[in-house]
């Protein structure tokens, strides 16, 4: 047993990274979904609803990937800003991304658009943390 939790722990610190990117984008796909099911419930179409997603999922990832995922030490507003702004327009170009796959996979094919989000979500967070921790976050 000792053994066991020990090995976990191991595996845990050599990829701590990874896991909190997983658990924290596990988080994210919670808020993305459920910030864009509430107004899909009240009528509103599809893009808009994945816009009003985004928009709070990627502040959510943000504040989690920065403080909790990549530990950016960046102080100095212009590196903070630079930050900003090339996380903003990563999301921005994977927000298109995922549009595509929803807008795809729900009105060409037609297999919903609730599955489409998932699937779209995937690509999302793949495309993220390849973008977040070679470009964004990267270490100096």
């Amino acid at each position: 047993m000792k053994n066991s939790k020990k090995k976990a722990l191991e595996i845990y610190r050599k990829n701590e990274e990874m896991v909190k990117y997983l658990f924290f984008g596990g988080c994210g796909f919670f808020v993305s979904m459920i910030s864009y099911e509430i107004p899909r419930l009240l009528g509103v179409d599809i893009v808009p609803s994945n816009i009003i997603s985004w928009i709070i999922a990627v502040i959510f990832m943000y504040l989690t990937n920065r403080k909790y995922v990549f530990k950016s030490n960046k102080k100095d507003k212009k590196g903070v800003a630079v930050e900003i702004v090339s996380f903003f327009a990563a999301r921005i170009f994977t927000l298109i991304l995922e549009t595509l796959c929803i807008l795809l996979i729900a009105d060409v094919l037609h297999w919903g658009d609730l599955f489409a989000k998932c699937v779209g979500q995937f690509v999302v967070i793949v495309t993220n943390y390849i973008l977040s921790k070679f470009w964004i976050f990267k270490k100096s």
